[in-house]
């Protein structure tokens, strides 16, 4: 055998070791972040995370516009700009909510990178979608369907979401009007690692305190 060949098959023996290293680690915090979400005893929810308290959480590297017209909360967008130059404009509506960076003691132990994390989603329709935003250049990294509750017929519903970063995810914890959810992703990937609903409780139901239901996301 060459020296050629011979380094060839050390190079894809190592990939092939690398690949099974990051597989195992992959499964270790899937494993991890099920077992967190299994054990909830309860399911907390910020109901006052809209796009102004993302706003003043934000630090990404570039200067954030909120374009709105009078009277209207749900046809807003955001313009993200950097140097001058608008490098990305994400649809927005008041319940809004995005983050990039950890909290509290997390967060002092080491810098995040400039990458914004963004829920996607109707306040009167099922459904989100988050995605993950590389605010350097405005790129697009990747962009994830979340489980959620599932896909519902329905005429009016309610959907609320938060999201924060703990350490390697993205925690998202959502509240519609059939359930509410945990679900947490690979922040480097998008992927879902673990998921949990949680049905709507009797107090729920008769409370009716979606925002469809109280006439505030109604289209």
């Amino acid at each position: 055998m060459s020296a050629r060949s011979v380094l060839a098959l050390f190079a894809l023996v190592a990939l092939s070791l690398a690949t099974a290293d990051r597989s195992r680690g992959d499964d270790s915090l899937a494993r991890k972040w099920q077992d967190r979400l299994d054990k909830e005893p309860r399911f907390e929810f910020n109901h006052d995370a809209n796009v102004f308290s993302s706003i003043k959480d934000y630090s990404c590297d570039c200067q954030l516009h909120l374009i709105c017209g009078p009277g209207k909360t749900l046809d807003w967008s955001l313009a993200f700009v950097k140097n001058g130059k608008r490098i990305l404009s994400l649809d927005a509506h008041e319940y809004t909510v995005f983050c990039n960076q950890l909290r509290g003691f997390e967060a002092a132990k080491r810098p995040e990178e400039d990458i914004l994390y963004f829920a996607h989603f109707s306040p009167a329709d099922c459904g989100c979608k988050v995605a993950a935003y590389d605010m350097s250049n405005g790129k697009q990294l990747w962009a994830t369907d979340l489980k959620g509750v599932g896909d519902f017929d329905h005429s009016l519903w309610g959907n609320s979401v938060n999201i924060h970063l703990d350490e390697g995810v993205v925690y998202i914890a959502g509240e519609e009007s059939s359930g509410k959810y945990l679900e947490v992703l690979d922040r480097r990937t998008g992927k879902t690692i673990a998921h949990r609903i949680f049905p709507k409780s009797n107090k729920d139901k008769k409370s009716g305190g979606s925002r469809a239901a109280k006439g505030e996301g109604s289209q």
